[in-house]
């Protein structure tokens, strides 16, 4: 029976590759092969990129097609996001980034060293955020129940009580257990007042959460508020940080995410991060910050059995990882889309317009561009730029955006509709699934697809 490769690394290995790359590095050829192309018209282009940009776009062709062999009579579950917005209730956590999954993937299928791996995720973590300590827990749930145990009582302002779409109900989580929670303040935040009435001793916590309920500058606000009785009354402050980022913000393309290293230098004694957030990695939780506080929550996270483990600590390592060469890295991860360039997204909506007009399924295709949330409150304290290509359909919107939706010609496409028109926004769309759009649109069968039998 001939083997049918299923990984690029069985057409060809990394070695070669290396060579490949290595003969591209030498400065001669690679001027030379820039001077070649710049002859007929392209221009800016490095050779090393190219072929960098090539091999993970094979690599991700080669995935899709063994996964079509491995279960060839499965809907395919993958959905692209046309959507424009980040999180929904539908949805858990963010997706892991490629460079993420391939190092879960990789650690899943072997066998592994518990305590490296640990260490491997600690050092990384220590480096990233410059802390004392950190530790992994299997959910964001588990990661507060622990830290509330660890105190006679803790106060969170009701404005952070709110459910995050994509992240669970927050109120929810932070009394699950029965652990005593005091709520303080009022839907429109809490003051100084409001938290000195409740936390009088260092045997107490501050509970923080972001986003909340609050706009950006009400909530930078409160959490002064709560800073200074902390101080005061010597109390924890625990900062859960659901949109929390390592590194700060390109300037460019900016959004105003709390970054966790500034909030642990600010006043924050631990931050509690998602791992399946803008980190990119799986579903988890990262506690970074006081050492002492730590080694007693490690201990229950042992007895417990709450830890993270296996694949996941290997995955949630190759994510702080990444996030610590932020802008080296050749995969996309999700944070990486929310700060795509405006141009490039222009770039491919005109392409996308030319290739959908006048198609089974379309009239008319127009660039449309517009500053949308990330979501429903309370994302939608971040608002950005985008581009989304807006379509004429050729019968209705229902029936366009079910062509879009169904997944009959591949992956289902979420889209939306505006009016008389559908909108398939490009913020979080891979540049690689472009052509799923024009597939789909255009009516042309997919090659795998076969008649069915009647």
């Amino acid at each position: 029976m001939v083997k049918i490769p299923t990984k690029l690394e069985d057409l060809l290995p990394p070695a070669a590759l290396g060579k490949i790359l290595e003969v591209l590095n030498q400065p001669a050829l690679s001027g030379a092969v820039r001077e070649a192309l710049h002859r007929v018209g392209i221009k800016d282009a490095s050779p090393v990129e190219q072929v960098q940009e090539a091999w993970q776009q094979a690599r991700d062709w080669v995935g899709q097609l063994a996964n079509r062999m491995v279960s060839p009579v499965q809907a395919n579950p993958q959905l692209i996001n046309a959507t424009g917005e980040l999180a929904r209730a539908e949805w858990q956590g963010f997706p892991m980034a490629p460079s993420v999954a391939e190092a879960y993937g990789i650690q899943a299928v072997n066998f592994h060293s518990a305590s490296r791996l640990e260490e491997a995720a600690l050092h990384a973590t220590v480096k990233l955020l410059q802390v004392d300590d950190a530790l992994f827990t299997n959910s964001l749930a588990t990661a507060m129940q622990l830290i509330q145990g660890s105190f006679k009582s803790c106060a969170v302002s009701r404005a952070d009580t709110v459910r995050i779409p994509g992240f669970g109900d927050m109120g929810a989580m932070l009394t699950y257990g029965g652990q005593h929670i005091h709520e303080v303040g009022a839907t429109n935040g809490a003051t100084e007042e409001d938290w000195s009435r409740t936390i009088t001793s260092a045997e107490q916590a501050i509970l923080l959460v972001s986003p909340n309920s609050l706009s950006a500058s009400d909530a930078d606000q409160q959490r002064l508020a709560a800073l200074k009785v902390a101080k005061a009354t010597g109390a924890a402050v625990i900062e859960l940080l659901v949109d929390g980022v390592c590194v700060a913000n390109t300037p460019e393309y900016a959004f105003p995410f709390p970054v966790a290293q500034e909030r642990l230098h600010s006043g924050a004694t631990v931050v509690v991060l998602p791992l399946d957030g803008f980190l990119g990695g799986p579903a988890g939780a990262c506690i970074a910050g006081n050492g002492k506080l730590i080694k007693m929550l490690r201990h229950s996270v042992s007895a417990q059995g709450w830890g993270l483990r296996g694949a996941s600590l290997s995955g949630a390592t190759a994510a702080l990882e990444r996030a610590a060469a932020a802008g080296t890295a050749l995969d996309t991860g999700v944070l990486d889309l929310v700060r795509s360039n405006i141009a490039n997204l222009r770039d491919r909506a005109k392409r996308l317009a030319l290739q959908v007009t006048n198609s089974e399924h379309v009239v008319a295709a127009e660039i449309l561009e517009r500053v949308i949330p990330l979501g429903p409150s309370p994302w939608n304290r971040y608002n950005g730029p985008s581009v989304a290509i807006s379509m004429t359909p050729r019968k209705d919107t229902a029936s366009l955006m079910a062509a879009l939706q169904n997944g009959e010609r591949g992956p289902s496409i979420l889209c939306v509709a505006s009016g008389d028109k559908v909108l398939v926004d490009l913020r979080f769309v891979l540049p690689r699934d472009d052509h799923q759009i024009v597939k789909t649109l255009s009516g042309i069968q997919p090659p795998n697809s076969a008649p069915q039998p009647t």
